[in-house]
């Protein structure tokens, strides 16, 4: 009888749901192009509204519910502002990744990207008057406080990446936690006992590297040592900036260790420091701060403080979909990790490229 009896059947797998993305890609449009066609805007040509909607229902694509609740515009873009002064290109690898995160956070609630360099003032005012997006994040230090307050007096929804120095009363900002890394990074340099620590900085100060500074000076002050303004070089930190800081130093000091308060200005450094005959770590010991992908190729392998950039982004997107919900954001610093490779003269206490939070 038993054997008659009904047998419990198991629970068919649970769907995956389908993503605006893989919609874009099967119609072969933008993403943008699908939000604005499923929203039936008049500005789609009739036949590719069609044709994604087509492609949506042969997918099985559903908006997602979390993105209808949000109090959006007309536009349902979020914008990614980044300073025109940045660099030559519109994202280097660490802005990149973040953006990454933003978009991941978006494409979850079915809303477009759109990333835009700020130079003159005349795109300033296109960016203030245009409407262009629902909600703006403000990628980076170096866009001016005038220029973000003005932005916020807007009324339009924005959150700071980067970019806590520069913030206004109410402007919720994810940034890292630049002073304790600064501090981390000449306290390792210190404990392998290095006593002439160099610090290769930014030109023109700004928040954040004032913030690793002054971990830098932290960190020596507790070990007993003075500030040494001949082991402090200013430049822009890039790739050359790092190598003329570091040529600088070495023309008027001999540090034994350098902290770089970013990767770029770090590999620069390495340069200057072979063409010089120094040996990495033997002479001169060398610390980053980003932990680029490309510090675990350099020669030597670079130490470097890890800033966790996707997920910086992915929070920093959050929390402008709270205010676009009508809610309110809190601000954060997220923890750096110090990732010891050899450039620092200490034998790694981790395989190669796994940060050791700190």
């Amino acid at each position: 009888m038993d054997d008659l009896a009904p047998k419990p059947t198991a629970a068919p797998p649970r769907r995956r749901r389908v993503t605006i993305r893989e919609v874009a890609a099967a119609a072969g449009v933008s993403i943008s192009t699908v939000s604005r066609a499923l929203r039936g805007y008049a500005d789609v040509n009739p036949a590719t509204r069609a044709h994604v909607a087509a492609t949506a229902r042969q997918l099985g694509y559903a908006p997602n519910p979390a993105g209808q609740t949000l109090k959006l515009g007309r536009t349902h873009t979020v914008a990614v502002l980044v300073s025109g002064n940045h660099g030559p290109a519109l994202l280097d690898a660490f802005y990149a990744e973040v953006v990454g995160g933003i978009e991941a956070c978006l494409e979850a609630h079915d809303l477009s990207l759109l990333v835009t360099r700020v130079r003159a003032e005349r795109a300033r005012r296109r960016v203030l008057q245009g409407g262009r997006a629902d909600g703006v994040i403000a990628l980076g230090c170096d866009l001016s406080v005038p220029f973000l307050r003005a932005l916020h007096r807007t009324g339009t929804p924005l959150v700071l990446a980067d970019s806590a120095g520069w913030g206004a009363p109410g402007v919720p900002s994810v940034t890292v936690q630049h002073e304790a890394g600064g501090y981390v990074a000449t306290q390792h340099l210190l404990a392998s006992g290095r006593r002439a620590v160099a610090f290769i900085a930014e030109t023109p100060f700004d928040p954040n590297f004032l913030e690793r500074r002054r971990g830098y000076e932290r960190a020596l002050a507790e070990a007993g040592l003075a500030v040494r303004p001949e082991l402090i070089a200013a430049g822009r930190l890039g790739l050359e900036g790092g190598y003329l800081a570091a040529r600088k130093l070495l023309a008027r000091a001999r540090p034994d260790a350098i902290f770089a308060a970013n990767d770029t200005a770090a590999y620069g450094a390495l340069r200057a420091l072979c063409e010089r005959g120094l040996r990495v770590p033997e002479d001169v010991a060398v610390v980053g701060f980003d932990d680029l992908e490309l510090s675990r190729y350099t020669t030597p392998p670079l130490s470097s403080l890890h800033v966790p950039r996707q997920r910086l982004g992915f929070l920093a997107a959050a929390a402008l979909l709270e205010l676009l919900g009508g809610g309110a954001a809190a601000s954060l610093a997220l923890p750096v990790s110090l990732v010891v490779r050899k450039s620092s003269g200490a034998h790694p206490t981790s395989p190669p490229g796994a940060p050791r939070e700190v």
